[in-house]
């Protein structure tokens, strides 16, 4: 015959966790999350302000060819204000006309500066050469930190730069 063993078992209590340490673990992690996120938010302005700049280079070029191009038998030029430019068809500016082509700046980016011959907020390219009636510098900025910029230059010629 055999005999059977008896085996105890003991019964552990299940453990949790405190909430001093679910709060230490929390701000670790909040810590963490502010220092991996200033860098990216740095450097997606960074990208907004080249983007936007890039843009209004773009966006010259686009003009003058069109009027070296004699699309539509016009010349073209580009309005600009703090918060968009516009391409439009002509040798001057209408706001009226339904042909512009509006664009918008992000939010936070503005064009801090524009100085243009004369005060001028319009470059419009010439016919057959292709030279703008303006030339100067425009600045595109961030709104919260007008330091970060770029600066672009038109030059009489009719091509725009990007420094």
């Amino acid at each position: 015959m055999m005999k059977l063993k008896a085996k105890s078992y003991k019964l552990k209590a299940i453990q949790g966790f405190t909430a001093l340490e679910i709060l230490i673990v929390v701000s670790i992690i909040a810590l963490v999350s502010t220092l991996i996120i200033i860098p990216f938010a740095s450097f997606r302005n960074n990208q907004l302000l080249k983007g936007a700049a890039e843009e209004v280079v773009a966006l010259l070029a686009t003009a003058r060819s069109k009027t070296l191009a004699s699309e539509a038998d016009s010349q073209y030029g580009v309005h600009f204000t703090p918060s968009n430019m516009v391409l439009f068809k002509g040798s001057t500016y209408n706001s009226a006309d339904p042909t512009n082509q509006v664009v918008n700046f992000h939010n936070l980016i503005s064009l801090s500066d524009i100085s243009l011959t004369a005060g001028a907020v319009d470059v419009v390219f010439r016919r057959l050469t292709g030279k703008a009636t303006v030339n100067g510098t425009l600045t595109v900025s961030l709104q919260s930190d007008s330091a970060e910029n770029r600066v672009i230059t038109i030059y009489s010629t009719g091509l725009a730069s990007l420094n």
